[in-house]
């Protein structure tokens, strides 16, 4: 990725890993769309290998979630109804992430849904760097074939319950995250949070 350079990245670039903060994202949404919206939302936080906050909540999305969605996670209408809207947890959501390097498995697909609901109330998208376990993953295990967070997670024996929810996959994305974090810096030597970046940045002559 593309790094701006303004003095909050620089600082955040020297910085040591183990005193980077992270927050791991998940969202659950009403389809697979860019006009979907988030029904269920995880973010933890998490430094030097320990989660130290976490929100979680369910979110009453602004159109119905087709039925595809309801069998994967198990979220009906009847359970959002009461649930909040994004624009009652807008505000939080963005102080909670603050300047933290957001961490997700397929972190893209995450992070612009989150950016989709933003731009709905005019507010600009999170600037924040972020990093791919699915990309990490890549790098550690490049002779693996599968590298969904389910394989990784059994592989890697990481207890992952209620796949498809937010917390639940968060919780199994933190836990390979720091997994993958962890043989990342022993592997490559990693000492600054540029180092992990370059590390993940694609080769002209690799996507991956």
């Amino acid at each position: 990725m593309k790094v701006k350079k303004n003095k909050p990245y620089t600082e955040l670039l020297s910085a040591k890993l183990t005193d980077v903060e992270f927050v791991v994202l998940d969202v659950e949404t009403t389809g697979l769309k860019n006009n979907s919206y988030i029904i269920d939302i995880a973010l933890v936080k998490v430094k030097n290998f320990v989660e130290i906050d976490r929100f979680n909540t369910l979110v009453k999305p602004l159109q119905p979630i087709n039925i595809f969605i309801q069998k994967l996670t198990h979220i009906t209408n009847e359970m959002v109804i009461l649930a909040p809207k994004f624009n009652e947890i807008r505000t939080f959501v963005r102080y909670f992430i603050g300047n933290s390097v957001i961490v997700g498995h397929n972190v893209k697909f995450d992070k612009q849904m989150l950016d989709l609901e933003y731009t709905r109330y005019d507010d600009p998208p999170l600037n924040n760097l972020t990093v791919d376990t699915l990309r990490l993953a890549y790098k550690i295990f490049p002779k693996e074939e599968k590298k969904s967070l389910k394989h990784l997670s059994k592989l890697l024996n990481i207890e992952h319950k209620n796949m498809h929810r937010a917390l639940g996959d968060t919780l199994a994305t933190v836990e390979l995250f720091n997994v993958l974090f962890g043989k990342a810096i022993e592997h490559f030597k990693l000492e600054t949070l540029n180092d992990l970046i370059k590390l993940l940045q694609p080769s002209k002559n690799n996507s991956n």
